[in-house]
């Protein structure tokens, strides 16, 4: 996954590093192959969809949809993706595995909008997270 997001917020990759990982993402079985394809644009907009509902892998469905909006251009909709992951409950559950990858998926999420904050990345830091806009509108 790491080569596919580094290829994805590289600007001019080079043609034969992308067609490598898509290669690779191509003819993975791995279930999580589908956040490659996804970033590279060959998934089906239901496969996102799909793992967005996972209670496993929301954190990491959010993630992912928040770098290929910063790949895009599109800051805002990156950072409302990247804390949306961030607000996101934790999950208990035996999958170590998984709960290793939701944690390194919060944390680079949380490392992304830090970084903005302190940079002054244009809007993303003047964001309220939804839960905060929800307990204000609360009673």
């Amino acid at each position: 996954m790491m080569r596919a997001t580094a290829a994805r917020l590289d600007p001019n990759p080079p043609a034969e590093q992308i067609a490598a990982v898509r290669s690779h993402f191509e003819s993975s079985g791995d279930p999580d192959a589908v956040f490659g394809r996804f970033l590279l644009g060959s998934s089906r907009d239901d496969e996102i969809e799909t793992m967005g509902r996972e209670p496993l892998t929301r954190v990491r469905t959010a993630y992912y949809r928040g770098i290929k909006a910063l790949a895009d251009g599109a800051d805002m909709e990156a950072a409302e993706w990247l804390l949306l992951g961030l607000e996101l409950p934790r999950v208990p559950s035996a999958d170590k595995a998984a709960l290793r990858q939701e944690g390194v998926a919060r944390q680079r999420a949380n490392n992304y909008l830090d970084r903005w904050m302190r940079d002054g990345k244009p809007r993303a830091s003047t964001l309220e997270p939804p839960a905060a806009r929800e307990r204000v509108k609360r009673p």
